[in-house]
């Protein structure tokens, strides 16, 4: 059986109480099932912010900052 690129897109709005956490635990999802061989390491999440009026935007720029 051949890995798949598995692409997932988030859409968030004002999610600033719990967008840490999803990303965490996302980001685990996403190394899970890498190391289970199901999916390619090419697999990714994109978070789209739309137009959120709270920290959601800088609270993903961090999460994603540390983790380069």
């Amino acid at each position: 059986m051949s890995k798949k690129v598995l692409s997932v897109v988030i859409p968030c709005y004002n999610e600033e109480l719990v967008i840490e956490s999803t990303i965490k635990r996302l980001l685990e999802v996403l190394r899970d099932i890498r190391a289970n061989g199901k999916i390619t390491d090419d697999s990714y999440f994109y978070i789209i912010d739309d137009g959120s009026k709270d920290n959601t935007w800088k609270i993903r720029s961090e999460e994603h900052t540390s983790e380069l």
